[in-house]
């Protein structure tokens, strides 16, 4: 099955949220009607942040970002296909709220005395079970202390304050991240920041466990199991309004 010669957690996530969806883009190959605003904001979000923090190792003095709305709104406009804006959303705010967020991400004291930055969307890959494809990932930030200890941390965009359930359904992907890593881990985090006039940031940490990485095998092995037969059930929902083929499928609640 050509289209699935490796596996991501985001295709992992995408599988277990709606398997048809997961048919229509990895399978068949089909193009999305629309691009999601959360999407397009999230991705401008990390491209800002990754930025600040690449310019940390390269050794640069960091600096403030007033054309970070700018850009935001550049990617607003050139993604293809083109954007979907929610009812009660409007591209100016959205640039002007993810520029804040920036912003509170920047200032959270992430690295301390403690960490520099070693790597900006470090590639990680390799195996994790036997009868799957291999896994492909990017590590937001990848961080070093004095005595060549590595912490990692993905940074998201939410709606509102993670609670500890929420941690829980998103841990999986540090997880993998620190199976993959193959090296020393001391440190895996979210670095999570809030869609508000006022963004929030909470840094969450996720404890490395041998049961953690069962639990995670055992979610694969499912995935897996479920793609390789063929199944690929629809899973009607809320989540149908923001899926890019719910004009396509016959089973769309949207």
């Amino acid at each position: 099955m050509g289209a699935c010669e490796y596996l991501s957690w985001s295709r992992v996530q995408l599988y277990l949220r709606c398997p048809r969806a997961f048919w229509y883009r990895y399978i068949e190959g089909a193009p999305s009607s629309f691009t999601s605003s959360a999407l397009v904001l999230g991705s401008a979000v990390h491209d800002l942040v990754g930025e600040h923090f690449g310019k940390l190792m390269a050794g640069e003095a960091a600096e403030e970002m007033p054309w970070a709305s700018d850009f935001i709104g550049a990617c607003f406009d050139e993604a293809d296909p083109a954007v979907k804006l929610g009812a009660k959303e409007d591209r100016d705010s959205l640039c002007d709220l993810g520029a804040a967020m920036v912003t509170a991400l920047t200032d959270h004291d992430l690295l301390g005395d403690t960490w520099s930055v070693a790597g900006i969307e470090e590639l990680v890959e390799g195996p994790l079970i036997d009868e799957a494809p291999p896994f492909v990932g990017y590590i937001d930030l990848l961080m070093v202390d004095d005595t060549g200890q590595l912490g990692v941390v993905d940074f998201k965009t939410t709606k509102s304050r993670w609670s500890n359930a929420t941690l829980r359904e998103n841990s999986g992907q540090l997880v993998l991240y620190d199976a993959l890593l193959d090296a020393t881990t001391t440190h895996c985090s979210f670095l999570t920041v809030t869609k508000a006039k006022a963004p929030k940031v909470q840094q969450l940490t996720v404890e490395g466990s041998e049961q953690g990485r069962e639990q995670l095998h055992e979610q694969v092995r499912h995935v897996w199991r479920g793609i390789e037969s063929g199944t690929f059930p629809a899973h009607p929902g809320w989540g149908c309004g923001y899926c890019g083929y719910q004009d396509r499928c016959p089973h769309s609640s949207a």
